[in-house]
C-alpha cells in the first residue's frame, strides 16, 4: 500500500515538475507550452493569416453597420437593405471563423438570404437640414469605405472554409452596390 502511494505521489511530482520549473530562474520552459508569456497566463498565437483576414473583413463589417445605422433613414430603403446584407455578411464570417473540415457547408445561398429582407418605409427628406442630411451621407461613405476594406480583406483568403467566405464575399458586394444607390439617391439632382 505504502509503496502504490509512493509511486503515484513520484509520477505527480515528476509529471508537474517542469510546470513548476518554468517559474522558476533558470530552469526552462515547458516545451509543450506555445506562445509568450504574459504575466501568469500563456498568450497562445493567433490563428493562421486566413483567420485574422476574416476577423478583420467581420470588425469592417460592424463598422460599416454601426456607421450606416447613424445615418438619416433617408434613402429609399437602401440603407435599411445595406445594413440587414452586412449583418448577413457578419453571421457568415463567422461562421467561416468557426468552419473547420468535416463541417456541412452553408445550406442557404446569399440569395436566398436576401429574399428574408423586408423593405421598410423611410422618412421624406424633406424632414431633416442639409446640415443633417450632409452628415448623414458622411456616415453612409464611413460605412462604404468599411465594407470595401472588408472585401479587400476577403480578396486575402486563400482557403474557400466551406463556401462561407464566397458568400461572406457575395453578401458584402450587395452591401456596396445598396450603399452606392443610397448615396446616388442623396446627390443632388441637376
Amino acid at each position: 500500500m505504502r509503496r502504490a502511494m509512493f509511486l503515484a505521489l513520484l509520477a505527480f511530482a515528476i509529471s508537474t515538475a517542469p510546470v513548476l520549473a518554468q517559474n522558476r530562474p533558470g530552469h526552462p520552459a515547458n516545451p509543450t507550452h506555445v506562445g509568450k508569456k504574459a504575466g501568469n497566463k500563456i498568450k497562445v498565437p493567433s490563428k493562421d493569416s486566413d483567420h485574422a483576414a476574416i476577423q478583420i473583413a467581420a470588425k469592417a463589417c460592424r463598422s460599416a453597420e454601426k456607421a450606416m445605422r447613424a445615418a438619416l433613414p433617408i434613402y429609399d430603403g437602401h440603407r435599411h437593405r445595406a445594413m440587414e446584407i452586412t449583418k448577413l455578411a457578419i453571421q457568415e464570417l463567422r461562421a467561416a471563423y468557426n468552419w473547420r473540415p468535416g463541417l456541412p457547408a452553408p445550406t442557404e445561398s446569399a440569395q436566398a438570404m436576401l429574399k428574408r429582407i423586408t423593405n421598410v418605409k423611410e422618412f421624406n427628406r424633406n424632414r431633416y437640414s442639409p446640415q443633417q442630411i450632409a452628415k448623414s451621407d458622411e456616415m453612409m461613405r464611413q460605412g462604404l469605405v468599411q465594407l470595401r476594406a472588408a472585401l479587400a480583406d476577403l480578396g486575402k483568403v486563400t482557403q474557400p472554409f466551406g463556401g462561407y467566405v464566397r458568400e461572406a464575399s457575395q453578401l458584402i458586394d450587395l452591401a456596396i452596390s445598396e450603399a452606392t444607390q443610397a448615396l446616388q439617391v442623396s446627390a443632388p439632382k441637376p
